[in-house]
């Protein structure tokens, strides 16, 4: 049986996603794809999660003392309201 050396790490999708909420600006919109655009970037696109996560991930940061709420629903966009922080 041979081992194969030097797998890439898996990445933390949630911490990264978290780390981004806690960075937004509060009162400004952003969407999901600028979120996946972010993971994207941070795993050198190793990583690439659909709007449905990023939304899933929204309801857990909310849970966890968040406040990211929706904006517009036919458009897709959210709200941070508070300064509250995360950590995952």
């Amino acid at each position: 049986m041979e081992t194969i050396a030097n797998l890439p790490d898996k990445f933390n999708v949630r911490e990264i996603c978290f780390d981004w909420f806690n960075g937004l600006i509060v009162g400004k919109e952003f969407s999901p794809e600028q979120c996946m655009k972010h993971i994207r970037l941070v795993t050198g696109g190793k990583c690439k999660t659909r709007d449905g996560t990023v939304t899933r991930y929204i309801r857990r940061y909310n849970k966890m003392g968040g406040n990211i709420r929706n904006s517009s629903r036919s458009k897709g966009l959210y709200v941070r309201e508070n300064d509250n922080e995360v950590i995952a």
